[in-house]
This record gives structure tokens, sequence and C-alpha cells, in this order.
């Protein structure tokens, strides 16, 4: 998978590099990175639609449903940036076959195995530190379910409290940008109307609310699925040397190229 044509410089950045990259690369490839977060929610949006229009569901209930789909509703994301950031073709057989091929191993690590960390409270700084990038193991790495658990804590490996105060980050921007979509989007749209606009205004109710909140929600989930990849990257830079390795073959094949 190692090349030296890659869409980015292999380096090391910090997290606030990592998300500008991010806002960068969705500039310089919209289509696939779009498209390939539509697939993977638009299923899961048709389906939240549904459960906020039952009342008698609460926002906490409709909150740990969309935890558990994360892991699976950005996977289509991680496998196409996966080629995009080496310079493969997408071949969208193969990106279902791996999909298939790891679906498995999501619902154990991202569905059953998180969550219940959670729920037991003293588990949840293991899925705070182990399982970031449950997805990107899974998926990119492909390793078995024996050794899926050593892995993701070799990755984690002296850098815990850097990866909760990223989720922490990631969590609060997340927050942020849903809040001023839907209500920037919401009072905009109050403009057109001839309403008031005002941040303590009522919030538009109804179908359109729900779009936007709904919609808001699963931009930042796509963006900071984006973000996350990006960190994996980052982190197995600093980890393995990836940078390093990536020079050598480039100086070595400048080299045989001066042979030739």
């Amino acid at each position: 998978m190692l090349d030296d044509r890659t869409l980015i410089a292999i380096r090391r950045r910090s997290y606030l590099e990592i998300l500008d990259l991010a806002l960068l690369l969705a500039r310089r490839r919209p289509w696939p990175i779009a498209l390939a977060a539509i697939l993977g929610i638009l299923p899961f949006a048709v389906l939240d639609a549904w459960l906020r229009a039952d009342e008698r569901i609460s926002a906490l209930t409709f909150l740990m449903f969309l935890f558990w789909q994360i892991p699976i509703a950005t996977a289509p994301l991680t496998l196409v940036m996966g080629d995009i950031l080496f310079g493969l073709t997408i071949r969208p057989r193969l990106l279902i076959h791996r999909f298939m091929v790891g679906l498995p191993m999501l619902v154990f690590w991202g569905i059953l195995v998180k969550p219940l960390l959670w729920a037991m409270v003293v588990g949840a700084p293991f899925a705070l530190v182990r399982l970031p990038y449950t997805v990107e193991i899974v998926l990119l790495e492909r390793v078995s379910l024996t050794r899926f658990w050593g892995r993701a804590g070799a990755l984690a490996r002296g850098v815990d409290g850097d990866l909760v105060r990223r989720q922490l980050i990631a969590v609060i921007l997340g927050l942020v940008f849903v809040v001023c979509c839907s209500r920037g989007i919401g009072n905009l749209t109050a403009v057109f109307e001839g309403g008031d606009v005002s941040w303590d205004r009522e919030s538009h109710v109804g179908l359109w609310n729900s779009i936007l909140v709904q919609g808001s929600i699963w931009i930042a989930i796509a963006f900071f699925g984006l973000a996350r990849f990006l960190a994996y990257i980052d982190r197995r830079i600093r980890l393995e040397g990836w940078d390093l390795e990536l020079r050598l073959k480039s100086v070595a094949r400048a080299m045989e190229g001066e042979k030739a």
C-alpha cells in the first residue's frame, strides 16, 4: 500500500492541522468524498427520520442510536479515502467486497463492544483510548478478530491523553457546528419568509427543522470521520515512520531513473 504518490505530504501534524487538512481534501476531492459519505449516511438518515417521527423516542435514545450508527455510516468514506490518499483507482465492486468482509468485525467492535464499555462506565476509558480507530483498523489493515485488540493498543500506546483530548475537541466543535448550521439556515429561511430573525426566537418546527438538525449532525459526523482517518494516518506516521519510508522509496526511484 505504501507509495510515494500520495495526495498529501506524509508528515507529522497537530490535530488543528489535521482538521485544516480535512477541509482542504473535501475541497480538492469533493465528489468522491461526498458520494462516499452519502452512501454510508443516507440509510441511517432515513432510519433516524423515521425514529424521530415517533414522539415517544427521547433525545437521549436517539443519540444512543446515532452513536451505534457512526462506525458503519463512516465506513464507505474510510474505504474511499484509503484509495484516494495513495492515488488508487476507486473500484466500487472491490470497495463493496471489502466493506462486506469487514462488516462483522465492525458490528462486533463498533456496535457491540464499544457501547458495552461505555455502559460499564469503568470501561469508558478503554473505549476512548483503544477504539477511536476501529473503522480504520478493520477496513484498512484487515486484522483478525484476535489481533484487533492488540493492534488497537499499539496505536494508542503513549498517546492516551492526546486521544481523549482530540475526541473531546471533535465533540465540542461538532456540537457548535450543528447549532450554528441548523439555527443559521433556519434564520436565513425566516428572512426569505419575512419573519423575525433572532437567536432567541422559537426554532422552526416540523419536517424542515428535523431536516436541518439531522443534516447538520450528519455533515459533522462525515467531516470528523474524514478527520479521524487523517488522524489515523498521522498516528501511523508517528508510530511506524511512514514519512521516512516514503522518502527512501522516492530517492530509490530517482536513483533508478538516473541509472537508466
